[in-house]
Formats: structure tokens, C-alpha cells, sequence
């Protein structure tokens, strides 16, 4: 805190000297964009912390595009007599960042650290998206070569964390837009995480969980559509009782309504993202696609599975997963139970 103390002094102290250069040096005559500049970009900073993160070079070269730009259109000589005028505005831009940057990540960083200290540690089964794709898309090109089933999940919060603002004690405080974020992203890691590891204990070790973009996508090898019916209200159970949350899910599954990774992604993706389709009540199916299913398509399946084994779908489940290397899915087995920031990289079918 020492440290954010000094430059902040040396921010306002900076400011204080820019604004107040014309006076104290008669013959300097910045251009009058330039002092707009210099706050936009101190102000970008402060309000985009990832832009705090990005190489001093790149912002500085970025920041020069727009000056020269405007000095051109409007009409300020760069070269000859004002090129001294012209580094002196360059510097003050390139200060200017410098500090909003090394402010910016101090700030950053004790955000993250008081995130930290308030939140439980992840589970190691729960990947980002970026890691966990290959082991979803491996097992999906398993299921297609052994006409296996499976599932894909995508999970949110229905329910928002409370907000900072309804909390009477940070009404008053000067520190409360500052605490209010830190509330706030302390109660959403904390809830994300908590669910993380309700997921892996739920699901079992045979799924594969990852985060993408702030809702998790879960796979779900030999699982097919007669057993998500049980799995989805345990599920939802578990989430209302250990978390008091209430679970939007959208669902796809191979090969009744997707054959592809991509497909199947995006399809649960917009199952839970569907306001029609609401999981959380349990008077309701538990996951939209079945809505889409014709009736005569159920029926279908139905006698497909019945024709498998005298004890109809549970038979025909017992048998398959045994032909199969894979382990079927445990859904009647739980074990003790921040997520990070993934990316979407695209999709490469030939790997």
C-alpha cells in the first residue's frame, strides 16, 4: 500500500505540473488535445485493469496513432521549430500511462489477493476450457467410433450474487464503489467455486469438467438420455441444499441431437442460455432438448432400449457399458467435493 501511496501522490503531483506547464514555461504551447488525452488514457486504465497487463510499448504505440492523427487534422505543425513542442507531448502522454499502469496493476493485485484469501481452493478435476476441450472432444470421437452415448453439459447460476449496494455499512463509506467490486467479485468467485467442486463430487471422476466463459461445460461419457432425467435432479438437489442455488443446464447429447463437438456445444450453450427452457423447476423436464424431440422419435428410443434386455433401459445400459472399455458414469456414487479465466480457441477436428 506504501507503494500505491507514492504513486498516487506522483499521479496528481504529474497532473498538477501538466496542466499548469503553459504558465510555468510561457514559450511551451501544448496542444489542447493533448491534456484530454493524457486523462482518457490514465482513465482507460483505471476502468479496464487487463489493459494494465498489456506491454508499456504497445499502449504507447497505440496512444501515438490518435496524437499524430489529430495533429494533422487539426492543424499543428509536428517538424522543424515544434518538434521540441511535439516530445515534449509525447512524453507527457508516455508519463502519464506509465503511472496509470503501475497504479492500475497494484490495484489489481490487491484485488485478486483479497479474492483469494475469502475463497476455498478449486477442485484439480475442474479444467479451463482451453485444457479440458481436447479430453471432451477425445471422448466424443470415442463414443462416435464405438457408438457410445454421451452428453454434454452446459451449467450457470440462475441467480445473481447479491449486490454490494444492499449492504448498509458501505452506504457511507468513501471506499465504497471500491469495496463494492471486491464484494462483488469475492462473492461470484466464491460461489463459482463452490459449484465447481459440487460438479466434480456429483458427477463423479468419469466426467469431465471445465469452465468456459463464465459457466461450466461438462461432459458426460455413456451417459445417454434415459439417465439424465436421475442426474439432472440430483444435480439440482445438490445444488439447492449445499448451495442454495438454483441451476440453469442446457444439454446436448450424441448422436440424438449432435454428432460434433462444435454442435454439441453450441446447442447446450443455447439450451441454457434459453429462457423457454427453465431446469431449475422440477415439474419441468430437466433439460430442453427433449422438448424438440417428436414423440414418435421417443418411442422410438424407448423400444430400442426395451429390445436390448428383458429388464428394459436399465438392462440395455448394464450391458453396453459393459461391452465398453470406458467406466459408465456413477450416478448413485458421491465423493467429498475459481474457476480461471479460459479461453475459446478454435476447434480443430483433424487433431
Amino acid at each position: 500500500m506504501t507503494q500505491v501511496r507514492y504513486l498516487l501522490i506522483g499521479m496528481c503531483s504529474w497532473l498538477f505540473l501538466l496542466y499548469n506547464v503553459e504558465r510555468l514555461a510561457a514559450p511551451a504551447n501544448i496542444a489542447s488535445f493533448v491534456y484530454i488525452m493524457t486523462v482518457v488514457a490514465a482513465v482507460a486504465l483505471f476502468f479496464v485493469p487487463r489493459l494494465c497487463w498489456v506491454g508499456f510499448q504497445w499502449l504507447f504505440v497505440t496512444a501515438m496513432v490518435p496524437f499524430f492523427a489529430l495533429k494533422w487534422l487539426l492543424g499543428y505543425q509536428i517538424w522543424g521549430a515544434n518538434w521540441p513542442i511535439t516530445i515534449v507531448e509525447m512524453s507527457a502522454i508516455a508519463l502519464t500511462i506509465g503511472l496509470a499502469q503501475m497504479i492500475g496493476r497494484r490495484f489489481d493485485k490487491l484485488q485478486t489477493l483479497l479474492v483469494n484469501l475469502t475463497t476455498d481452493p478449486i477442485d484439480d478435476e475442474v479444467h479451463s476450457f482451453r485444457t479440458g476441450q481436447s479430453q471432451i472432444y477425445r471422448e466424443i470421437r470415442r463414443a462416435r467410433q464405438y457408438q457410445r452415448p454421451a452428453s454434454l453439459l452446459a451449467i450457470s447460476v440462475v441467480d445473481a450474487p447479491a449486490d454490494a449496494e444492499q449492504n448498509p455499512l458501505l452506504q457511507d463509506s468513501y471506499l465504497r464503489r471500491f469495496l463494492e467490486e471486491i464484494q462483488s467479485e469475492t462473492l461470484k468467485r466464491h460461489i463459482t467455486t463452490r459449484l465447481a467442486n459440487l460438479l466434480v463430487s456429483v458427477l463423479g471422476d468419469t466426467a469431465v469438467v471445465t469452465k468456459r466463459d463464465g459457466h461450466f461445460v461438462t461432459l458426460l461419457p455413456e451417459a445417454s438420455r434415459e439417465q439424465l432425467d436421475e442426474i439432472m435432479q440430483k444435480l439440482q438437489k445438490a445444488a439447492e441444499d449445499n448451495l442454495g442455488l438454483k441451476l440453469r443446464i442446457g444439454i446436448s447429447t450424441f448422436p440424438d441431437e449432435a454428432v460434433t463437438f462444435e454442435s454439441m456445444l453450441e446447442h447446450a450453450e443455447s439450451d441454457m442460455t434459453n429462457p423457454a427452457s427453465d431446469h431449475s423447476s422440477p415439474k419441468k423436464t430437466p433439460f430442453a432438448g427433449l422438448h424438440r424431440q417428436s414423440d414418435t422419435n421417443a418411442d422410438h428410443r424407448e423400444g430400442s432400449a426395451q429390445t436390448a434386455g428383458p429388464n428394459g433401459v436399465a438392462q440395455a445400459s448394464t450391458v453396453s457399458n459393459e461391452a465398453q472399455p470406458t467406466s459408465p458414469l456413477p450416478v448413485n456414487e458421491y465423493r467429498n467435493g475459481d474457476y480461471r479465466e479460459s479461453l475459446n480457441l478454435p476447434f480443430n477436428p483433424a487433431a
